[in-house]
């Protein structure tokens, strides 16, 4: 029993210490594929704190609550510009079809003389043109130019001030038909029976004068899709595109007074002046009038409150019935019932929200107008334009008198 061989300490030790180095090993190698394991598994950790430009946190998907609803109404706005910009576009198709049925239809019918509607005498000759004004060469720019400069605009908005600008010249043909219109106007509704006889045989659902209305109903038609468009662009923060916009906006905004203003001034009849020798047309529109008529010396009897088109130049202020026949699409007329020289009128602001107009022209003695609008805020608009005339009226008197003492009170003081 006792003559069993035992193994020497140090072999022991070796031994053990080579078991203990295998087993390390293994270890080792365990640890490192459940390290590389757990680094495949684990998510990757965002560094949302080392960033304060919303856009990187947003590609990091990092984004705060606050941050997601911005971007959200961002999104918002550009697609409700984009259907603003599509709205534009695709209204101008339809105002070009609106144009081309005008021209190929009704004008083409018009002037057939083969046509089998029998043509009144006095739309012969050449008076059926004045009809349609200049329709063809708006229809001709519309369809061949404006429409696809506009649809060079569909991706880039802010070039739509420029856009405006550089065809301002072009609009101008809009004041060429809008100063007929009046005229156009007279004649179709006299020709009503005539017209509506070409509408029936071209089976056309829209009768000539729904047609002729739409150059009018056009240009603030633009001016309300440029806003539309402004509006969403500084709501999705493109601060950079709104100028370009907003100065589409104001153009075209210029455009059509400007043409509204020549229209209603031809509606303007039996005036017996020279209207373009009045000077500018500084304001116009409708005011409730109260004329004041002398009966003696020192009496004086009001009459009951009329509704008249004022029309106010730099020259003169122009009263003017309003013609109150009820037509479809037919624009009212205006004619002509009094006017003060501005020269020769004095103004005095009466209680009640009211203005008192005076002429102390010798040719007209005693003719006084009380004037009021149908809001307090039209009335002291009214207010503040008269005022801004006769003070200037006032200065230049002072400049012609005493030329000397005018220019050292426009000196600045220091």
């Amino acid at each position: 029993m006792f003559g069993a061989v035992i193994p020497s300490v140090g072999k022991m030790k070796d031994n053990s210490a080579a078991d203990l180095s295998e087993t390390e090993q293994i270890v080792k190698e365990e640890t490192e594929q459940h390290k590389e394991k757990t680094k495949t598994l684990k998510p990757k950790v965002k560094n949302c704190d080392n960033s304060n430009n919303a856009d990187v946190r947003a590609s990091n998907g990092c984004s705060t609550a606050s941050e997601k609803t911005g971007m959200i109404e961002i999104e918002s706005a550009l697609r409700s510009r984009q259907r603003a910009i599509d709205e534009l576009i695709d209204s101008e198709k339809s105002y070009i079809e609106a144009l081309k049925s005008i021209v190929e239809d009704y004008l083409a019918e018009v002037l057939d003389p083969k046509s089998d509607i029998p043509k009144p005498d006095d739309l012969k000759g050449g008076k059926e043109r004045m009809v349609f004004g200049n329709i063809e060469a708006i229809y001709e720019w519309h369809k061949k130019s404006f429409l696809e400069a506009l649809v060079r605009c569909r991706n880039s908005p802010a070039d739509l001030g420029l856009l405006i600008e550089d065809y301002l010249h072009k609009f101008d043909m809009y004041k060429i038909y809008f100063r007929n219109k009046p005229l156009s106007d007279h004649i179709v509704t006299t020709h009503l029976l005539y017209f509506d006889k070409i509408r029936q045989n071209l089976g056309s659902l829209l009768d000539l004068n729904a047609l002729l209305i739409k150059p009018v109903q056009r240009l603030p038609k633009y001016v309300l899709l440029f806003k539309e468009i402004a509006k969403y662009t500084r709501a999705a923060g493109r601060e950079a595109e709104v100028f370009g916009v907003e100065k589409a906006m104001h153009v075209m905004d210029m455009i059509c007074k400007a043409a509204n203003e020549v229209m209603e001034l031809h509606r303007l009849q039996k005036f017996g002046g020279e209207i373009t020798e009045q000077g500018e047309l500084l304001l116009h529109g409708k005011l409730y009038c109260i004329e004041v008529e002398k009966t003696s010396r020192n009496a004086y009897m009001l009459q009951r409150p009329r509704e008249l088109y004022v029309f106010l130049f730099k020259q003169s202020i122009i009263f003017a019935d309003i013609d109150d026949k009820k037509l479809q699409y037919k624009s009212p007329t205006y004619t002509y019932r009094s006017h003060i020289q501005v020269n020769k009128m004095q103004l005095r602001e009466l209680e009640n929200n009211r203005f008192q107009l005076k002429s102390i022209d010798p040719n007209k003695p005693g003719l006084k107008i009380i004037c009021y609008a149908s809001t307090v805020q039209l009335t002291n608009e009214w207010l503040r334009i008269l005022r801004n005339i006769l003070q200037s009226l006032h200065d230049f008197g002072r400049a012609i008198t005493n030329p000397i003492e005018y220019q050292q009170q426009q000196q600045p003081r220091h």
